[in-house]
């Protein structure tokens, strides 16, 4: 792979991870978003090995560039999961304290809670895009690329098993979080505390 190729590789996950991202918003509405996150996993690490290539692959564009494009759609199903569930999870801790403080839940009063959520989540998100490149770098200047590929995959491989046998085995089924209270909760001449 050469630099000019390196550089459209790099262009075409994100053009499809910023394509996957609204399709797998959407399918989050109809699946259980531990299945979402679990392919999202997959994908990413079948990608990695079509990257690497892994044996017996041969070492072509023509595998790296479907692995590449189904990386970014692999990425976007775990972002988007990660995403909404930070964001419902925060949603429902702050209605249960203001619940408890007495206060009034409307829905002017949740305006920030998803900016929170969504700054939270692009600090790890940041983080890990500085930590990712340092490690990742000196990964393949010790093994090579195709073995740090290979080591990358696996990693996800382990993930992936971990995630799916926690969630589907151990963990009950979560139950979707209310983010607003029922309309028949608000009374509508209520003045805000």
């Amino acid at each position: 792979m050469t630099e000019a190729t390196s550089g459209l590789g790099l262009a075409l996950i994100a053009l499809t991870a910023g394509a996957g991202g609204p399709l797998w918003g959407r399918k989050l509405d109809t699946l259980d978003m531990r299945k979402v996150c679990a392919m999202g996993l997959l994908l990413e690490a079948i990608a990695i090995f079509m990257i690497g290539p892994a044996e017996p692959l041969p070492g072509t564009l023509w595998i790296m560039i479907p692995g590449l494009a189904l990386l970014g759609v692999g990425v976007s199903a775990v972002q988007v999961t990660t995403l909404r569930t930070l964001n419902l999870y925060v949603t429902e801790d702050v209605i249960k304290m203001m619940k408890d403080e007495g206060k009034k839940v409307r829905p002017e009063n949740l305006t920030g809670v998803a900016d929170k959520a969504s700054a939270l989540f692009n600090i790890c998100l940041a983080v890990g895009n500085i930590i990712a490149p340092i490690l990742g770098g000196a990964l393949v200047d010790g093994v090579g690329f195709q073995v740090a590929a290979d080591i990358m995959s696996s990693v996800l491989i382990c993930n992936f098993v971990f995630f799916v046998v926690v969630n589907f085995c151990f963990l009950p089924k979560p139950e979707a979080p209310t983010v607003l209270p029922d309309a028949s909760e608000i009374p509508a001449d209520s003045e805000e505390e």
